[in-house]
């Protein structure tokens, strides 16, 4: 059985949303609604990873109070995101199969499920080349959970998601335009050095 008849329109908007003028919250804007499709919801959000601070920092939300968007970019949170694993996993996780039984989780007893939430899934944004850039989250007030092949299709679309809204796409361009580089780094706020990812390839 191919891919759903949906899932080459959505590439293609993908595609269109990658190559948006302007920064990643403009961009991650877009991708939740072009996702729409496939990532049926009331509220969603698109958090990226600050290595930094180790938080996940909301640069996209739709749908949630100002409470919820709060806690999203909380030590807190990501205490449970480590909890549930989901910055390791690959694999988006539904609440209804949680590992961690939500009744553990204060986001959810305390956060979503005041907010009139019932259902919604968690995706681990991650390149290609394995990088875990952060979190693609989801809600709907109906309690019927996304169906297999919705959560198959997502996992196609992971790379082309962390595409997107990956903050060293700018960065690896530039450094591409470098004649003969053979390798690349990049020295964070905190005074770290990473290898730019792609660079001298």
């Amino acid at each position: 059985m191919g891919p759903p008849p949906a899932s080459g329109r959505i590439t293609a908007e993908l595609l269109r949303v990658a190559a948006m003028p302007g920064g990643v919250r403009l961009r991650a804007e877009a991708l939740i609604e072009a996702l729409r499709p496939v990532l049926r919801h009331d509220a969603a959000w698109l958090s990226l990873l600050d290595p930094e601070r180790w938080v996940q920092q909301p640069v996209a939300t739709a749908g949630y109070p100002d409470r919820v968007r709060g806690y999203l970019a909380s030590p807190s949170f990501m205490a449970e995101v480590e909890q549930v694993g989901m910055h390791r996993g690959r694999r988006p996780i539904r609440v209804f199969d949680s590992p961690v039984h939500v009744s553990e989780l204060p986001v959810w007893v305390d956060y979503f499920q005041p907010s009139g939430l019932a259902e919604g899934v968690s995706v681990p944004v991650v390149t290609a080349d394995g990088r875990y850039l952060g979190l693609l989250g989801s809600h709907t007030e109906s309690a019927e959970p996304l169906s297999d092949e919705s959560l198959d299709q997502l996992i196609t679309l992971t790379p082309l998601i962390a595409h997107v809204v990956d903050p060293l796409r700018a960065l690896t361009t530039l450094a591409a335009m470098v004649s003969d580089a053979h390798a690349g780094v990049v020295l964070t706020r905190a005074g770290r050095i990473e290898e730019l990812p792609g660079a001298g390839r």
